[in-house]
């Protein structure tokens, strides 16, 4: 809650010391003071312009007329809840804003919640179904399960049997597949050189003799999974040449 209220705030507490605290400039509080402070107080807030301990020409916020009587009228408040991430309040004076009072401003530092990211599994490797025999068993499979529903006449539990019967058939027989959407160029044989290549350096960094051995598989296992993934690009680059 921000605005003019006309109030003077004083070192005076009692009953409010949730809720304004010991830095107000006045002397003595006023009728509005006693009035926002009971407002404040019923509405979870905390006189913010109180907390911070300033020079007086950093509080004040309206000068009269004649220049003689500086007050602090103008007050930002803010819930208790968010208390902790006020970090100052206070008066510029240098603000040009042709007006007897002063801009208040105040400094807010937040900390957002990390939201987590739900990581989408991997598609089905939908390119052996190119192959007859993993077809076939993807259809037969499905095919024997929906037998049993037959007689059912809920549409729902149908629809729910089916998508679970199919999902099954495809992990089983498809599987997932590999990589991310940008790796999908990496055929099968790549994958397994991959893979292969992984458990040596595994068992090489586990054993600690033959270490030499171990060095020589594992650039052997290298070089082979870099001739096939270059030859993969090569034939993938002709492809998109001839379409």
């Amino acid at each position: 809650m921000i605005g003019d209220f006309s109030a003077k705030t004083g070192p005076d507490r009692h009953g409010v010391e949730a809720t304004v605290s010991p830095h107000g400039s006045a002397e003595h509080t006023n009728d509005n003071g006693d009035r926002s402070a009971m407002t404040c107080s019923t509405s979870g807030l905390c006189v913010g312009n109180t907390l911070f301990k300033h020079k007086k020409m950093h509080i004040t916020t309206w000068t009269s007329p004649d220049c003689s009587t500086q007050n602090e009228t103008d007050y930002i408040c803010i819930s208790r809840c968010w208390l902790t991430s006020l970090q100052d309040v206070w008066a510029c004076r240098w603000a040009d804003v042709s007006s007897d009072h002063n801009l208040v401003i105040a400094k807010i530092c937040t900390k957002l919640l990390k939201l987590r990211k739900v990581q989408a599994s991997c598609p089905f490797e939908l390119s052996k179904l190119k192959d007859p025999e993993t077809s076939s068993s993807f259809r037969i499979k499905p095919a024997n399960r929906f037998t049993i529903l037959q007689d059912s006449r809920d549409v729902m539990e149908n629809w729910q049997a089916f998508q679970e019967v199919v999902k099954e058939s495809a992990e089983t027989t498809l599987g997932r597949r590999k990589g991310s959407y940008k790796k999908r160029w990496i055929s099968d044989e790549s994958w397994k050189l991959i893979d292969k290549r992984k458990q040596i350096k595994t068992l090489r960094d586990q054993t600690q003799t033959q270490q030499q051995k171990m060095n020589e598989d594992y650039r052997h296992a290298d070089k082979e999974v870099k001739k096939v993934v270059k030859m993969t690009k090569e034939v993938k680059r002709e492809r998109s040449r001839k379409s």
